[in-house]
Formats: C-alpha cells, sequence, structure tokens
C-alpha cells in the first residue's frame, strides 16, 4: 500500500528557513506528498521561494493568526490524510 499525504505549512516572512524547511520535508516524504504553503501576509520573498520548490503558494488576509492559514490549507490540500506545522 502506498501513502499519500498532504502537508500545510502556514508562513509569514519565512524566507530565511523556508528553503531548508522544504527541502527537509521533500527528502523525507514518500512520494507522493504534496506541500501547501500558506503566506500569511509576508512582506519578504516567502511566496517565490515556496514557487521556486513547486508550490502555489496560497495567500491569507495579513497576520489573522494561525487558524485560517491552515484551513486555507486543509481545504485546498488534494492528498488524504493531512500533516500540518504550527
Amino acid at each position: 500500500m502506498q501513502i499519500a499525504i498532504s502537508e500545510v505549512n502556514p508562513a509569514c516572512n519565512a524566507e530565511e528557513y523556508l528553503p531548508a524547511c522544504l527541502q527537509a520535508l521533500g527528502n523525507s516524504f514518500v512520494v507522493p506528498f504534496e506541500t501547501n504553503v500558506v503566506d500569511d501576509g509576508s512582506k519578504d520573498a516567502t511566496a517565490s521561494i515556496a514557487a521556486e520548490f513547486g508550490n502555489q503558494p496560497l495567500h491569507t488576509p495579513p497576520r489573522i493568526g494561525t487558524a485560517a492559514p491552515q484551513n486555507s490549507g486543509a481545504r485546498n490540500a488534494y492528498l488524504r490524510p493531512l500533516a500540518k506545522r504550527r
């Protein structure tokens, strides 16, 4: 049985650590998997870094807390089960 998983990663001004995070996820999950980066109003290169890793970053209104980005990522996930970052 092959496992499929969606990972939800809310991010705000995460350009410093997002590349290492996405690289580690790419090296650790079995295929197929998807990573949903939800940009919570970043003022840096978070969205473009997510796009470099093949993600279409989702956007939420700036700085509205952690629940909204997590819910947005979950709603837009194609694969089940879900894993989320806090």
